[in-house]
């Protein structure tokens, strides 16, 4: 990695259209855009998960709205506006975004009410997410929230579906859902390959050429393969007793990694 990384990071080799695209002419989007269009060239390099933060460094905090919730909303959402899209119009034309699943969200939603007159609290009831590529249909819109804006009340989607696992492996997404359990779809067409709740939820992480799932309940670790066939259960580990380790947390652990024929993990 540190033989590689001057190169990927290295925007000078980056032509003017490209850096244009992006914002980097501009200097309230010049700071997001370099973090979209270093998250590109991660994405083309083979790195898997990539994260591009918009916070309190850049615009004052302001997307933490409790006051002055119009000014401040307008000028993070201005910081970010044109390098997302130059971001999503880039791993298009360079065909990354067939491959790529791009996730928007944030902590939580903003209440439906005033808070001080010009602010909004936090709202962990409602917010939006939205997602681009990969297996996603565009203009596609799931759940809706009660007339006031207060509560997610059609379709509900919670957050701890997205830590349960959505990977893109060997032409085909994985992910979960706790309605149906785990899901497997054709990456390019989008369609279901095949579900199952046989398996409990848990955490996704790639082994190598395997897609390997680890799972806690009452005690017992888990640890499946997932392929476009199904899941093949590995083996299976007796955890020591709760008063002799840290307790697990809504059994989502960070993911594992395997090498040399041994497992390394560790709890949250």
């Amino acid at each position: 990695m540190q033989a590689r990384m001057p190169e990927a990071v290295d925007l000078a080799r980056e032509n003017e259209e490209t850096r244009k695209l992006y914002g980097l002419d501009d200097p309230d989007t010049e700071d997001t855009g370099r973090k979209c269009l270093l998250a590109r060239r991660l994405v083309e390099r083979g790195v898997r998960v990539v994260q591009v933060y918009s916070g309190s460094s850049q615009c004052g905090g302001a997307w933490d709205a409790h006051s002055r919730l119009k000014d401040g909303h307008r000028k993070c959402a201005k910081w970010i506006d044109r390098p997302v899209a130059g971001l999503l119009q880039d791993l298009k034309r360079t065909g990354l975004l067939s491959q790529t699943l791009v996730v928007g969200l944030s902590e939580f939603g903003r209440m439906p009410i005033s808070q001080g007159g010009t602010g909004r609290d936090h709202n962990p009831g409602a917010q939006t997410v939205w997602l681009a590529g990969a297996v996603i249909k565009p203009g596609t819109l799931v759940g809706a929230t009660d007339p006031l804006g207060y509560r997610a009340i059609e379709s509900p989607y919670h957050m701890r579906n997205l830590p349960g696992g959505v990977v893109l492996f060997d032409g085909h997404v994985y992910g979960y859902s706790d309605s149906i359990g785990w899901v497997c779809q054709n990456w390019e067409t989008g369609d279901e390959v095949w579900s199952s709740k046989a398996l409990e939820k848990g955490t996704l992480t790639i082994a190598g050429d395997k897609m390997i799932c680890l799972t806690e309940d009452t005690g017992v670790l888990a640890l499946a393969e997932a392929s476009p066939k199904g899941w093949k259960e590995i083996s299976r580990f007796t955890l020591a007793p709760q008063s002799e380790r840290r307790a697990l947390k809504a059994k989502v652990w960070t993911p594992p990694v395997i090498a040399n024929g041994r497992l390394y993990l560790r709890d949250q």
